[in-house]
């Protein structure tokens, strides 16, 4: 094995330039113990890690660094500032207790980042200032590490060339520009291209190592598009490195381990992943690839409540942080449809009465991110009619809105993916039809539980999830009655995961609580009397025909009325909003609204999932 290994890395979008010595140890202290890379399960605490490196620095298995860059880096903030969560009481607590584990300047370092929440707070562009506000503000630089990923990319790297000791004793660093601007990178093929050009000179071995963690999603794809087409890229290792954070919940910088990547996305396509059904995971792995082509199609998310696409959703696009997915559930604004246009576009300070500061709608705070709208179909038609002005623009991806009191357009970037539980056919019908296609640009469909023999690996599965402590599985347990009685063919699972959720607690309870239940009480009796099972909603059939029915319980006013409805629907479809809708039929928005309301109490299932 070569004694010098080489690293390429576009900048950390996420964690910051911070993490690239901890990256940059870890790999050296492998080859220290003459491996390629450090063994798959092997943890590296990034604390200790930063008191090994800011004490020594000297990385003897180290030949090249390439970090690559926007040509335009020092003028770029990169990613959008989380300052109001920075500023919060719990993310400084949580701060200073990292800064606690490696500062020899505790007190004054606290000061400092007093002084930086206040210039945050009077600031009116709320921007992290640049380096030359640090340098005369900030005392013990080396402090900065803990939250230097907050801060412009200019300034990560100038930060950096001064405090590293890794690149002041090494050499080997090489900070890259790419021909491409920051605002061009969600371009796959444009970022392939500049890298191509980029990298046309370097020499690549098997000891070269291509980082794809904590970066540009549009990275990622763009060095597997040349892995496939430049034969210069066959010998290089993909490699990623994962926060661990369930193994230390308490620690702001939690442990990475680093792990090889399969170049080949389409093997990557058939790997299930952990915590999803087999019905998620395939929906998972469609959205995944989605994800990884970078085009920013929208997607439309279709099956009953209780399946999962919420769950599915954070899985593939919160991959980055929570934060990265903004999720509205637009059932919130049945009632009260300028909530609707407040929460999704935002609001000038005075736009209406009661708004007495400026808001952010879902739409600004999802630029360069993910907007999942759940319940899309309880959006009212005016709200509709701005979505659908706000996503009829000629770039894919890019959407230009204006905050309700505002003159002026602002335009964001984002993927966007909505989701309903209501069948496609009536789905078209209650979604204007131009915004129907829009937001349908790629389907999705989640099936409901099915009764039977299948229905034991889902239990299965969520038992898995649930992880309690002290209870069997009676599947796994070969409970016949239990599997006898859960697999039935008569069992209806209306609330889908659910219903799987509520019966595998009350097996827990069954199980760690027997000293609270009757003598010899039994399982099944116990999920019998404590888990009520629900037959799904039925929409009523109101129809002339059926007004003799004494079953149905119709009335005249019940079949008036959704006459009346079936009416206002169709003027609506062919006129594309209520007010024209109105004028036509001769009566006012108002008569509409409440036809709608009176039919909607009476044969719509419950909104709430």
């Amino acid at each position: 094995m070569s004694k010098s290994f080489t690293f390429i890395t576009p900048f950390f979008e996420w964690h910051g330039i911070g993490f690239l010595d901890v990256v940059l140890q870890a790999i050296n202290d492998a080859y220290e113990q003459n491996q390629e890379l450090p063994l798959s399960d092997e943890l590296f605490d990034s604390y200790k890690m930063h008191k090994k490196f800011s004490q020594n620095g000297q990385l003897n298995h180290l030949e090249k660094v390439i970090y690559l860059l926007p040509k335009d880096y020092e003028d770029s903030d990169g990613r959008i500032s989380r300052w109001k969560e920075f500023v919060s009481e719990e993310k400084q607590k949580s701060i200073l207790d990292s800064i606690k584990k490696t500062s020899n300047h505790y007190e004054e370092t606290s000061e400092d980042l007093s002084e930086l929440v206040s210039h945050l707070k009077n600031n009116e562009d709320k921007r992290f200032p640049n380096y030359q506000w640090v340098k005369k503000h900030w005392r013990n630089k080396e402090d900065l590490w803990h939250i230097l990923n907050e801060f412009s990319i200019g300034t990560q790297i100038a930060w950096y060339k001064e405090n590293s000791l890794i690149y002041k004793k090494s050499k080997a660093i090489e900070f890259v520009s790419l021909d491409i601007k920051y605002e061009q990178l969600d371009n796959e093929y444009k970022t392939a291209a500049a890298l191509r050009e980029c990298l046309d000179k370097e020499h690549f071995n098997v000891c070269t190592y291509v980082n794809l963690w904590g970066s540009i999603t549009s990275f990622q794809i763009a060095f597997h598009y040349l892995s496939w087409s430049s034969p210069r890229f066959k010998s290089v290792h993909f490699i990623k490195c994962i926060n661990k954070k369930e193994s230390n919940d308490k620690q702001r910088l939690t442990p990475i381990k680093i792990e090889r990547v399969e170049k080949d996305l389409l093997k990557r396509l058939n790997t299930d992943q952990a915590g999803l059904s087999k019905q998620q995971n395939n929906t998972y792995k469609w959205l995944t690839k989605y994800r990884e082509l970078g085009d920013n199609f929208t997607v439309l998310l279709l099956g009953p409540r209780g399946t999962g696409k919420t769950k599915v959703v954070r899985d593939v696009y919160a991959c980055q942080g929570k934060e990265n997915v903004i999720n509205v559930n637009c059932a919130q604004f049945q009632t009260n449809p300028d909530l609707a246009r407040s929460e999704l576009f935002g609001h000038i300070k005075g736009a209406f009465t009661g708004a007495i500061k400026k808001k952010e709608g879902a739409f600004f705070q999802a630029d360069k991110k993910t907007l999942f709208l759940d319940e899309v179909h309880h959006l009212d038609k005016v709200t509709q009619s701005l979505l659908l002005t706000a996503l009829q623009t000629d770039d894919e991806g890019f959407f230009s809105f204006t905050p309700l009191g505002a003159e002026k357009q602002e335009k964001v970037q984002f993927q966007l993916i909505s989701a309903s539980n209501q069948a496609i056919d009536k789905l078209e019908e209650m979604i204007l039809p131009d915004l129907f296609d829009r937001i349908s640009q790629r389907t999705q469909s989640f099936c409901s539980l099915q009764s039977g023999e299948g229905i034991g690996d889902e239990f299965n599965h969520v038992w898995e999830k649930m992880d309690f402590k002290g209870a069997k599985n009676p599947m796994l347990n070969d409970d016949k009655d239990f599997i006898a009685w859960l697999t039935s063919d008569k069992r209806v699972f209306a609330g889908n995961y659910r219903d799987l959720q509520k019966i595998a607690i009350l097996c827990s309870d069954h199980a760690r609580c027997s000293d609270l239940l009757p003598k010899n009480s039994s399982l099944i009796k116990y999920l019998e009397d404590h888990w009520k099972e629900k037959t799904p909603p039925q929409e009523k059939k109101i129809a002339i025909e059926n007004f003799f029915d004494e079953q149905n319980k119709i009335s005249l006013k019940e079949i008036t009325d959704e006459f009346k409805a079936k009416v206002v629907r169709a003027a609506e479809l062919y006129n594309g909003d209520v007010k024209s809708a109105a004028k036509m039929l001769g009566i006012t928005p108002k008569n509409i609204i409440e036809i709608k309301k009176r039919v909607k109490s009476t044969s719509e299932e419950d909104p709430m999932e």
